[in-house]
């Protein structure tokens, strides 16, 4: 999403850099809105931020194969087209671990995780809801506080303030 709102901004630079930091020393590599995912043999995505292991795979046009995490920052105007038509999409690929939805007006995140068997029938769901909650991204072994994930971000009613 090109011209993201101040907040969707704050949030991402938080996301990539908490992110970047706990997976610096694994095979893993975070990526933004930059560069773009295939889903299928017609459909590509540029995922607000992703992380892939291993060797990046790459398919027509430098499109990446193999992502793990897709994680979205939502917006009014693309809330249903992530949670619903973008998700559908992304399932087809057969790398994705957990797909998460980061809310812009409160401290929530969701998430989607496919089952212990590899399959999105019988995935599990969890809604991290607070700034005491921590989000768990567990296929690369990544925790971050909603707090930090929100810091500087103006929610309804209040302002978090990064931690000193």
């Amino acid at each position: 999403m090109s011209g993201g709102s101040w907040n969707h901004n704050l949030i991402m630079g938080n996301l990539m850099r908490d992110v970047g930091m706990q997976i610096e020393r694994t095979n893993c590599k975070s990526f933004s809105l930059s560069h773009h995912v295939q889903a299928s043999s017609t459909r590509y995505f540029y995922p607000d931020l992703g992380i892939v292991c291993e060797t990046p795979l790459f398919g027509e046009q430098e499109a990446l194969l193999n992502p793990v995490v897709l994680l979205e920052v939502l917006s009014p105007s693309t809330e249903r087209y992530d949670r619903v038509n973008k998700f559908e999409w992304y399932r087809e690929i057969e790398s994705l671990q957990e797909y998460f939805l980061v809310y812009q007006d409160m401290a929530l995140v969701e998430a989607f995780r496919r089952s212990r068997e590899g399959s999105w029938v019988g995935s599990t769901f969890t809604a991290y809801l607070g700034l005491e909650a921590e989000v768990v991204i567990e296929s690369v072994g990544v925790r971050i506080p909603l707090r930090k994930i929100y810091a500087g971000v103006e929610l309804p009613s209040i302002v978090i303030t990064p931690e000193t």
